[in-house]
């Protein structure tokens, strides 16, 4: 447990953030799918970037790590079958991506993942490659599971409105099925700027995705990715917590690298806060973000950043009147229910939140110390660090859990300025 203690003098700080573990997760794929060599440059190491290399290794690609780059020696395509089941740990994205890469294979292949990624669905994508051709051994669609293959293409329905990893699952193995791959869309698409994503990615490595306004996407077979050097952009997830620490204590926070006009939905972040009463400056190299005297409430539709939605709320609890979260009932399905368990330790806090299926409500005011449980949520324990900045008594249960993305945040929120202690 780790004990934060509310933030003295003034914030002013740059502050270094690691690479984006989803598109570094997206180019590791891609490039063990290549032919040739490939450099990626800036690649976070966390528990869940370091599960998908093991994973990758299984399947016969050769890579290796030194510092923040990893090499990576294609397969063409081909990958070998594992000698033993694939553990996917605690990565949703993984879990989905390596499925649809084993199903290139002829043989059969055993997926595991943690008590919690095994109640996670993967329903609609076991089912959309099923239809493309694969065999698939399950208890009602969760893993464990076995895969056997090949991908044969063809035409497939796939429900988006659960995960948009289903969909970038399809499309990054689908130039290696034995046919072309017509991907037919129904239901809401959540979270679309990850499979925009997934696409520039696709055709940065040399590959073309036919995109008829993501309700009907062609792979054609017969497409291989092409090796090349490849630098991973500063994750603008990671950063959401220190721009949000500026943005709480009326400070500013300088972040090199940032990438303004990433496809990543998260980037746009820095908006949000802009209307809550930050300002922003934006230079080629370099984000500059003030926190003003006091936050205001907000009305805002978090379907295209999704893993932010928790720093909102930690915010909005002390903004000034109420802020209104929507489009979010995909964040049920995530490392916690992101939902009501965020709502139970906002109200830890003494903070108003009203909750629906899709949304969360919630009042700003003066929250009170409390120990937050992380529910085995990387993001929770994160996130809700930030009470801890301007609130004393706040406790965070189980902080070790950001090893899945962040490993080093809590060392980096030391160097910030911010003081806390191993309260066990």
């Amino acid at each position: 447990m780790i004990e934060i203690f509310p933030f003295k003098g003034k914030f002013s700080q740059t502050v270094s953030i690691p690479g984006s573990k989803y598109l570094a997760n997206r180019a590791l794929i891609i490039a063990a799918l290549a032919r040739g060599e490939s450099k990626l440059l800036n690649v976070p190491k966390n528990d869940d970037i370091e599960t998908a290399i093991a994973g990758l290794k299984q399947f016969g690609v050769t890579i290796f790590r030194s510092g923040s780059s990893v090499t990576i020696n294609g397969i063409r395509g081909v990958p070998s079958p594992p000698s033993s089941p694939i553990y996917t740990s605690d990565s949703g994205t993984f879990s989905r991506f390596i499925i649809s890469l084993g199903s290139l294979l002829s043989q059969e292949t055993t997926y595991i993942g943690s008590d919690k990624m095994n109640s996670r669905p993967m329903k609609d994508l076991l089912i959309a490659l099923e239809n493309l051709g694969i065999q698939a051994e399950h208890t009602d669609f969760r893993m464990p599971l076995k895969i056997k293959g090949p991908l044969k293409g063809g035409k497939t329905i796939l429900n988006a409105s659960v995960s948009s990893q289903y969909l970038s699952s399809l499309l990054i193995s689908s130039p290696f099925a034995e046919n072309s791959t017509f991907l037919e869309i129904e239901g809401k698409m959540i979270s679309k700027p990850y499979v925009d994503m997934t696409i520039e990615l696709m055709r940065a490595f040399g590959v073309w995705v036919d995109n008829h306004g993501f309700r009907r996407l062609v792979i054609k077979s017969q497409q291989c990715y092409m090796g090349r050097v490849f630098p991973i952009e500063s994750d603008p997830v990671s950063s959401s917590y220190f721009l949000g620490a500026a943005a709480l204590l009326g400070g500013e926070i300088k972040i090199p690298h940032f990438n303004i006009n990433s496809v990543q939905g998260e980037s746009k972040f820095i908006y949000l806060l802009e209307k809550m009463g930050c300002e922003l400056v934006v230079l080629p190299d370099v984000i500059t973000l003030r926190g003003p005297q006091q936050l205001k409430g907000i009305e805002v539709d978090m379907g295209d950043m999704p893993d932010v939605v928790q720093t909102l709320a930690v915010l909005a609890s002390f903004a000034k009147g109420t802020t209104y979260i929507k489009n979010i009932a995909h964040l049920k399905h995530k490392e916690s229910n992101r939902i009501s368990d965020t709502a139970r330790e906002l109200r830890k806090l003494n903070i108003k939140v009203e909750e629906t299926g899709d949304s969360l409500k919630i009042t700003g005011g003066h929250p009170s110390g409390a120990v937050i449980e992380t529910h085995q949520d990387h993001r929770m324990a994160m996130s809700f660090a930030l009470a801890g900045l301007k609130t004393p008594g706040i406790k965070i249960n189980q902080p070790e859990v950001v090893a899945k993305s962040f490993p080093s945040f809590w060392q980096t929120l030391r160097s910030a300025g911010v003081e806390w202690v191993d309260a066990h």
